[in-house]
């Protein structure tokens, strides 16, 4: 199987103008037949094993613990940019 690709430059100016409208690949109408196989290829489960021969599998199914780790994350971003803005104002 061949695939060409067609790369050109995009000018800023037009991203911020046109945004996910124009350029999210997503809106494309015209998907080919193996589209939906091709972007479960991409799934970090088909590949990992190549990269990592050994890491560890956490599944977290109940829905309050995900609630709280993603509050979590979010806190846990804030807290870095308000460290990182102490550290370099000082």
């Amino acid at each position: 199987m061949e695939y060409k690709f067609n790369i050109k430059p995009i000018e800023l100016t037009d991203i911020r103008l046109y945004g996910n409208e124009k350029y999210n690949s997503n809106n494309h109408r015209n998907k080919p037949n193996n589209y939906e196989y091709i972007l479960e290829q991409s799934h970090t489960d088909k590949w990992i094993d190549l990269f990592k021969p050994q890491y560890k599998k956490l599944s977290i199914y109940n829905q309050e613990h995900i609630k709280l780790i993603k509050l979590a994350n979010k806190v846990g971003g804030i807290f870095v940019k308000v460290l990182r803005n102490i550290i370099y104002n000082v």
